[in-house]
C-alpha cells in the first residue's frame, strides 16, 4: 500500500523509497517491548506526610473552628476518615502541596476562589484553607472527590484573579521546587489543529471555481455544482447541522478535507494545568520549552498524561475573585467567604432580583430571568415546606445552586417544571422524601451517590464509582443485580412494600438516574459557586460605590460591558459618574466617597499609560494659578528624574570599576554599564559613561573588559 502510494506520487526514485521502507522496518525490529509505568504518581514531599499533615491539622483547625458552633465528634470523625482515605491512596503529600500554595498566597494578600469542583466535598481542604467550604455544613460528598475505590486520580482546581495567576505558577514551578527538591513541575503541551469548519475552509480555497459533482476538475463555469466562496462559507457555517447530507453530496470534496481534518498546526501549552511529579519529567515523558511560556512543557498531551496516572493542579482565572478581593479592600472590610456572609439576608436576596450586573453564573438576559422566575415568594415557600429540617438560611442557597444546573442544556428536561414549583412524584413517599431538596428533580451527580448508599447497600466509595460507570455507559452492568436487590430489600423489610412494588419503583428509577448521567451536575461545583454569586450581590448591595468602581476597572476595555454598568449605575444608584478630572482622577476608575463619586480614569486616553496616572496624581494637593504652572511642575519633575538617574548612574559605574578592578589586571564585567544600557537613559549619560570607560582603559593600559566596551 505504502509502494503504491509512492508510485502514484511519482516524486522519488523507486530504490530512494523502497531503501527508506527497509530501514523504517529494521529500526522497528530493534524496538524492544517494554511495559508503561501506570502506577499512581501523587508527589512525595515529605518523609513523615502523615506527622506533617497531622500538626497542620491540629494548628488550623483551632483556628478555622474557634467562632463557629459545631459537634466535635462529627467533625473529628470525618477529620479521621478523610485522612485515611488519603493515606491510603497516597494524596496526603499532593493537598499538601496545595495547602503551601494557598499559604503562602495568603500571606502575600492574594485569594483564591472559595472552591471549584469536587474538592469542595473535602472537610481536611477547609481546615487547610485549601477552599473555603465547611463540607459538613454545607452538605458535600466528600466521596464524589476522593475514595479508595476509586481508580481516577483526585485533582484540584483553584480560581485566581488574573493578575494572580503569574504569581501563583512562579511559586509553583520555582519556589516550590527549591524548597522540595523530590518535586517535578511542567505545564502540559496542546496540539492545536485544523476543525472540521477550518478544513473546509482551506480546501475550498485551494480548489475555487472547481466542479463539486464528480472529480473536482476545472469546470467551464456552466456546471450547477461550482465552487465559489459563498458555497464554502455556507457549508462552513452549517456543517454541524448539515454534515451527513453535505458529505452524501460531495463525497470527493470531502475525501480531501477529511485529509485536512484534525492535522495539528502549531503547539502551545495549557493555560491552567500543570503537572506535580514526584519522577523527573523530562526523563519520563520528555519536556520543552516555548518562547511563549517560560517553564517547561511535557511532550505528552493531558490524554496521555491522565492515562500514565500524573497527577495536576489546575490554576485558573476569574474576574468574580477579583471582584471581591477587590471590593472588600476598597471598602475596608473583611474579605468575604462562607464563613462570615449571612446567607439569610433577604435585602440581599431581593436586590440579586434588581439586575444580573456582576451577579456570577447569572450574568446573561435568559439566567437572570429564570433566576428570578425560580425566586418567586410561592415557589420559594413550596420548598420551605417541603423540607422543614433545611435551615431557612440556606434554602435560598440551594434554590441557586439548583437553578445553577436547570440554566444548563442539561437541564432542559426540568427546567420549566422547577420555574413553575412544581414537584415531581417519584412513586414512593420516601423517593419524594429523598429528593425534596430538588422539588423531586435528580439534579446533581451527589444525589446518585447518596441514594445508592441509602436505599441500595452500596458503600460511599462505591457509590461514586458506580455513578462514574453510569455517566461513562461502561461497566455498570454488574452493579445492575446488587442495586436492584439492595433496594428491594429495604423497601420490603423497612417500608413494607411488595417485591413487585419495589422492584417497579427501581426500573423506573434507574431509568431516570441512566438518563439524568448524561448531564447531571454536580452539587460540590454548584454551591460554592452560588456563594460567589450571592457574595457579588452582598457589595453590589452595602458597597456599591466600591464595588460598580472594582467593575469598571475590571471591564475597562470592553465598551459593551463599560456601557452596562454604567447605565445600571444611572437607573439604580445616585451614584455621580465623572469625566476626568484633576486631583480626583487617578489611572484607573477612581471612587470618591465624600462626593459619591466614581472618576473615570486617565489610562482610558488614547497614548497615556497607566504611569501618566500614577505620577500626574503626586501634583493633586499642590495649588496652581493656571494650567501651564502644572505644566512647569510636570516638566520640572521630569527633569529632576533624569538628574537623578543620571547621578546615580554615574556614581554605580565609579563603583562598579574600581570594585571588579585589581592589581592582577583580571578581566572585569561591567554589569552596570550593561544595565544602563538597556534602561536607555540619556544620551548625555550614554557620552559621559564611554568617556569613563575610555579613562580607565588609557589610566590601567588594559583592553581586558568582557562585555561591551562602548555604548554607541
Amino acid at each position: 500500500m505504502l509502494v503504491n502510494a509512492y508510485k502514484i506520487q511519482n516524486s522519488l526514485n523507486k530504490d530512494i523509497y523502497l531503501k527508506a521502507i527497509d530501514n523504517t522496518n529494521v529500526m522497528a525490529d530493534m524496538v524492544e517491548e517494554f511495559d508503561l509505568d501506570r502506577s499512581n504518581k501523587y508527589p512525595k514531599l515529605y518523609d513523615d506526610s502523615i506527622g506533617v499533615i497531622k500538626s497542620k491539622l491540629k494548628t488550623k483547625f483551632k483556628k478555622r473552628m474557634s467562632k463557629k458552633e459545631f459537634d466535635l465528634k462529627t467533625y473529628t470523625n470525618r477529620i479521621k476518615y478523610e485522612l485515611k482515605t488519603m493515606e491510603d491512596n497516597g494524596s496526603i503529600d499532593y493537598m499538601l502541596i496545595e495547602e503551601d500554595i494557598k499559604s503562602e498566597m495568603i500571606k502575600e494578600g492574594r485569594y483564591a476562589g472559595y472552591s471549584r469542583g469536587s474538592c469542595s466535598g473535602s472537610l481536611i481542604a477547609y481546615i487547610l484553607n485549601i477552599t473555603d467550604i465547611d463540607s459538613i455544613k454545607y452538605d458535600m460528598s466528600f466521596e464524589r472527590f476522593m475514595n479508595s475505590s476509586r481508580v481516577s486520580l483526585c485533582d484540584i482546581d483553584s480560581d485566581w484573579a488574573d493578575e494572580d495567576i503569574v504569581r501563583v505558577k512562579e511559586y509553583l514551578h520555582v519556589d516550590m521546587k527549591n524548597k522540595f527538591d523530590n518535586l517535578y513541575t511542567s505545564e502540559i503541551v496542546t496540539f492545536n489543529t485544523i476543525g472540521l469548519k477550518g478544513a473546509i475552509r482551506d480546501i475550498g480555497g485551494a480548489l475555487i471555481n472547481f466542479n463539486l459533482d464528480n472529480s473536482l476538475h476545472k469546470t467551464d463555469f456552466t456546471k450547477r455544482e461550482v465552487l465559489t466562496f459563498d458555497k464554502i462559507d455556507n457549508m462552513s457555517k452549517n456543517i454541524e447541522e448539515n454534515e451527513a447530507e453535505y458529505r452524501k453530496k460531495h463525497p470527493k470534496f470531502f475525501k480531501y478535507v477529511d485529509l485536512l481534518n484534525g492535522v495539528i498546526t502549531s503547539i502551545g501549552s495549557h493555560p491552567a494545568a500543570t503537572i506535580v511529579s514526584p519522577v523527573p519529567l523530562d526523563k519520563e515523558m520528555g519536556t520543552f520549552t516555548l518562547t511563549t511560556n517560560k517553564y517547561p512543557i511535557s511532550q505528552l498531551n493531558m490524554k496521555e498524561v491522565d492515562g500514565l496516572n500524573f497527577v495536576k493542579l489546575d490554576v485558573l482565572g476569574l474576574d468574580n475573585v477579583k471582584i471581591i478581593n477587590d471590593t472588600c479592600k476598597l471598602a475596608n472590610i473583611e474579605r468575604l467567604t462562607p464563613d462570615n456572609m449571612d446567607f439569610n439576608d433577604l435585602k440581599v436576596w431581593e436586590h440579586m432580583m434588581v439586575s444580573q450586573l456582576g451577579i456570577f453564573q447569572f450574568q446573561g438576559d435568559f439566567a437572570h430571568s429564570y433566576l428570578k422566575t425560580v425566586f418567586k415568594k410561592e415557589n420559594i415557600q413550596k420548598v420551605i415546606d417541603r423540607n422543614p429540617d433545611i435551615p431557612q438560611s440556606m434554602v435560598r442557597l440551594i434554590i441557586m445552586g439548583i437553578a445553577n444546573g436547570a440554566i444548563r442544556p442539561s437541564g432542559t428536561s426540568y427546567r420549566d417544571a422547577l420555574s413553575k414549583g412544581e414537584f415531581h412524584d417519584n412513586g414512593h413517599k420516601v423517593l419524594n422524601e429523598f429528593l425534596a431538596p430538588t422539588s423531586g428533580y435528580l439534579v446533581f451527580q451527589e444525589t446518585i451517590i447518596n441514594f445508592l448508599n441509602q436505599f441500595c447497600g452500596f458503600t460511599m466509595a462505591e457509590a461514586d464509582t458506580v455513578r462514574r460507570g453510569f455517566a461513562k455507559k461502561t461497566g455498570t452492568e454488574q452493579y445492575i443485580p446488587k442495586i436492584k436487590n439492595g433496594f428491594i430489600e429495604l423497601m420490603t423489610s423497612k417500608y413494607n412494600s411488595t417485591k413487585e412494588e419495589a422492584n417497579e419503583l427501581i426500573e423506573q428509577f434507574l431509568i431516570v438516574i441512566i438518563d439524568a448521567s448524561d448531564y447531571i451536575f454536580s452539587k460540590n461545583h454548584a454551591d460554592p459557586y452560588s456563594m460567589i454569586g450571592f457574595a457579588c450581590a452582598y457589595l453590589r448591595y452595602y458597597h456599591p460605590l466600591e464595588f460598580l468602581t472594582v467593575l469598571l476597572n475590571i471591564n475597562v476595555g470592553d465598551m459593551n460591558k463599560t456601557n452596562d454598568i454604567t447605565n445600571y449605575i444611572k437607573l439604580n444608584t445616585d451614584i455621580h459618574l465623572s469625566p476626568i478630572q484633576f486631583r480626583y482622577s487617578q489611572s484607573e476608575y477612581a471612587m470618591d466617597k465624600e462626593t459619591n463619586s466614581i472618576y473615570k480614569g486617565i489610562q482610558s486616553i488614547k497614548t497615556l499609560g497607566k504611569n501618566v496616572g500614577i505620577e500626574l496624581n503626586k501634583f493633586k494637593d499642590n495649588i496652581y494659578d493656571s494650567f501651564i504652572d502644572l505644566l512647569d511642575d510636570v516638566y520640572n519633575y521630569e527633569n529632576k528624574i533624569k538628574l537623578e538617574n543620571y547621578e546615580k548612574g554615574l556614581k554605580a559605574i565609579d563603583k562598579k570599576i574600581k570594585k571588579d578592578y585589581n592589581d592582577n589586571n583580571k578581566k572585569i564585567v561591567p554589569k552596570e554599564i550593561l544595565k544602563i544600557k538597556k534602561q536607555k537613559l540619556s544620551a548625555s549619560l550614554t557620552i559621559e559613561l564611554n568617556k569613563k570607560i575610555k579613562e580607565f582603559k588609557s589610566q590601567h593600559n588594559t583592553n581586558s573588559i568582557v562585555g561591551e566596551t562602548s555604548l554607541e
